[in-house]
């Protein structure tokens, strides 16, 4: 079981990869409860959240929370700053995302939001809650644009 308590306030302990993995659970977590209903098959679930859980996707969704005005505190500037510039090698980018592949910076502001993520999810849940409900409309619209419906 998590011991949560030895997670928050250790800020110096913990690396951007650290919080982007701990972002990619908490992001997926909150896609996937968006689509739990109506009841459907499970190859529904799964295509409903795999629209929104890709690097590109989450790059987007940086950018969207960033053009809504969404105001980022400056520990949390200095984060998704601190985060984007994690050096190549520490990250495992897919073949897509490598620098031939031309992708590198959308994968790295996806390691941005990541961290963003695992970062508030551990020292302050409420302004965690805001920013989801604050991206639940560029949710909507993927799925509209994607013809899914969504829910």
């Amino acid at each position: 079981m998590l011991n949560r308590a030895n997670l928050v306030g250790n800020q110096a302990a913990r690396t951007p990869q650290q919080l982007a993995y701990l972002g990619d659970a908490v992001w997926s977590l909150h896609v996937r409860c968006k689509y739990l209903t109506p009841p459907k098959q499970f190859a529904s679930y799964r295509s409903s959240a795999e629209r929104h859980v890709s690097a590109a996707k989450q790059a987007a969704y940086l950018d969207s929370l960033l053009a809504s005005g969404w105001q980022l505190t400056p520990a949390e500037a200095q984060l998704v700053e601190w985060a984007q510039r994690t050096p190549s090698s520490s990250l495992t980018l897919r073949a897509k995302y490598s620098a031939a592949g031309g992708q590198q910076g959308a994968y790295r502001r996806a390691t941005a939001f990541e961290a963003l993520l695992g970062h508030l999810s551990l020292e302050d849940p409420p302004r965690l809650q805001e920013l989801l409900q604050r991206l639940d409309p560029a949710l909507a619209d993927v799925d509209r644009r994607d013809g899914a419906g969504g829910r």
